[in-house]
């Protein structure tokens, strides 16, 4: 992996499925009679209901949908939690575009690809999760998430208290997956790799790539009632999968992949808030959108971390304001966020060139030397006394 100070991961979701898993096979040349019994049937044996949570008021994509398509939609989700092989739909474009509404509204469905196939009028879901996995990873995560619940969740916490939370938990349950990144970017796709991919990923294994953090992200959000939908998207030269969410009114785009970011020693953690609730304008300087489903235009600023925690610095005057502070308070490692573009970086150049001396002197305050580093595309300044 690469040295990375700038935080970014890549990663991108497995779209084959495993050998040995359950495929449709011939279906397609079956006769009407066979057709019937099979879409009866289910692909696993597993008598027990899939639990979804939430309900659709929590499901970003389908809101999106006309009212035909949110009759497919259900359709398509009923049929994936049921276990069967297809739906029958005559329309293939809609078919596959309301099957990514589905797929990416609902955590829930781990166990099928994020690309089904079509023929003869029906849409086949590939089921990537073996058959004797399935209720014990629910099972687990059902348990993980209240865990979660017990330790980082009180009663009266708002929205943004509680993603707040989801985000902070993950990053720090949570080490990357080297060994499955690699297998999956060798075309691999084991179920390990599977596995990484889902919410399962970090909240029963405490390891993952992208698609799994905003997988978990996803699956804790809406079991805590609060909309969130997993975005496609690309970044660091690759796929890459971040999240959507709502708060108080608002949606931001929100990565806990790279709010969990590697440096040259992988056993180190580090948590950020870069990428903490971003605005589309500040999401596409490092990301591309590239979900088939209509993404917002985002440009609240409230629930962003630096500007909730009034670490947002307009002027330099304000920048140095802040940064005496945060050491008065005892931090030694302090980070900040500036405008965007040329005033961005002409705070950066004054602080760089030593006006913080003069700032802290004035103010009575006696420190060291500092280090300082910028990052001119995500607006931050880390400053280390």
């Amino acid at each position: 992996m690469r040295k990375i100070l700038a935080l970014l991961f890549v990663c991108a979701m497995a779209l084959n499925a495993c050998s040995g898993i359950p495929k449709r096979g011939d279906a397609a040349q079956e006769t009407d009679t066979d057709a019937r019994e099979e879409t009866a049937a289910s692909v696993y044996n597993i008598d027990f209901t899939v639990p979804l949570y939430g309900g659709e008021s929590c499901r970003y994509a389908y809101g999106t949908l006309n009212e035909g398509q949110k009759d497919l939609y259900v359709k398509i989700r009923d049929a994936a939690a049921a276990f069967k092989p297809y739906v029958e739909t005559p329309d293939e474009a809609e078919a596959l575009y309301v099957f990514q509404a589905v797929f990416f509204d609902y955590p829930e469905l781990f166990y099928i690809s994020e690309k089904p196939s079509y023929s003869s009028g029906r849409l086949y879901f590939e089921y990537v999760f073996p058959e004797d996995t399935i209720r014990d990873t629910f099972d687990a995560l059902d348990g993980a998430y209240e865990r979660f619940v017990s330790g980082q969740i009180t009663d009266g916490m708002t929205e943004f208290e509680k993603f707040f939370n989801t985000y902070t938990y993950l990053v720090n349950i949570t080490k990357y997956a080297y060994e499955e990144y690699e297998l999956y970017e060798a075309g691999n796709f084991t179920y390990d790799v599977y596995r990484v991919m889902s919410a399962a990923g970090p909240l029963c294994d405490n390891r993952s790539i992208c698609t799994g953090y905003a997988r978990a992200t996803q699956y804790i959000c809406q079991r805590l009632g609060i909309e969130c939908f997993t975005v496609k998207g690309y970044g660091n030269e690759g796929d890459h999968y971040f999240n959507l969410v709502s708060l108080g009114g608002n949606r931001y785009y929100s990565d806990t992949t790279w709010g969990d970011p590697v440096g040259s020693d992988p056993d180190i953690d580090y948590l950020t808030y870069y990428y903490f609730c971003n605005t589309t304008e500040e999401l596409l300087r490092t990301r591309e959108i590239r979900s088939t489903i209509p993404m917002p235009e985002c440009t609240a600023t409230e629930y962003n971390y630096f500007v909730y925690f009034d670490l947002y610095a307009e002027t330099l005057e304000e920048a140095e304001s802040i940064l005496c502070r945060e050491y008065e308070k005892g931090l030694r490692e302090i980070t900040i966020k500036v405008p965007y573009g040329d005033t961005g970086d002409a705070i950066y150049e004054a602080l760089h060139a030593g006006s913080l001396y003069s700032a802290m002197h004035d103010r009575g305050i006696e420190a060291g030397d500092y280090r300082i580093a910028y990052g001119k595309k995500s607006q931050n300044i880390l400053i280390r006394f």
